[in-house]
């Protein structure tokens, strides 16, 4: 059984305030919400799959106008659906999966965020200040820095002996720029890039290298 099945078929009486919240996010009209809001209510008290006749008898509803609510519901990705024996039945697993993948998505940034608050004040040996906490979330909320990118610099300011936010702000922002995620990605880059400006220096001065001939072509 997945999440959205689990969810449903336990008491998740916040669904029809989730619901009601998120109307505006999905374009919901008010009959599309009824219907959803009547389709939670059957599958939780049923506990079973419920068809477009279900919800007919439950809204005393017209047949055709509630087929025409769920077509608009399932092009909009908030309820799924399953054929058997020439009968349909519907589901909201699209629509509960995109509520909690939301908070699932929240939850890892909040738990990446704890990591890299702990991993700082443990290098600092002391508490991180509110302007310290605040460019940490511009680096993962706004710059969207890869928490490993963010380690891996950390580890660079200690072993150089620069342990300081403006210095780390510095090269997370340096590596941004060259596209590199690492301090052996960054040497390898660096690397590269001196090699390519000695060849073009090589080249340079063997093109402009004066040839004892080159007089005599002018005249």
């Amino acid at each position: 059984m997945n999440i959205a099945n689990r969810i449903l078929l336990s008491e998740f009486v916040s669904f029809p305030k989730v619901l009601f919240s998120s109307m505006k996010d999905y374009d919901l009209s008010i009959p599309e919400s009824f219907v959803l809001l009547q389709l939670w209510y059957l599958i939780y008290h049923e506990k079973k799959s419920i068809s477009d006749e279900d919800l007919v008898v439950a809204l005393s509803s017209d047949e055709n106008e509630i087929l025409e609510i769920l077509a608009g519901l399932i092009s909009k990705n908030c309820i799924g659906y399953n054929e058997k024996n020439g009968k349909m039945t519907y589901n909201l697993e699209p629509l509960i999966d995109s509520f909690f993948m939301e908070d699932i998505d929240e939850v890892q940034v909040q738990d990446s965020k704890g990591k890299i608050f702990t991993s700082f004040e443990s290098e600092f040996k002391r508490p991180l200040s509110p302007i310290e906490i605040d460019l940490i979330d511009e680096w993962i909320e706004e710059k969207e820095y890869p928490e490993n990118m963010i380690f891996e610099v950390l580890k660079v300011a200690v072993s150089n002996g620069k342990l300081s936010f403006k210095y780390i702000d510095h090269v997370l922002l340096d590596w941004e720029k060259k596209g590199v995620m690492s301090q052996k990605e960054n040497q390898e880059h660096e690397t590269s890039k001196k090699v390519t400006k000695k060849t073009a220096v090589k080249k340079d001065i063997k093109t402009n290298k004066k040839s004892k001939y080159d007089d005599i072509y002018r005249n």
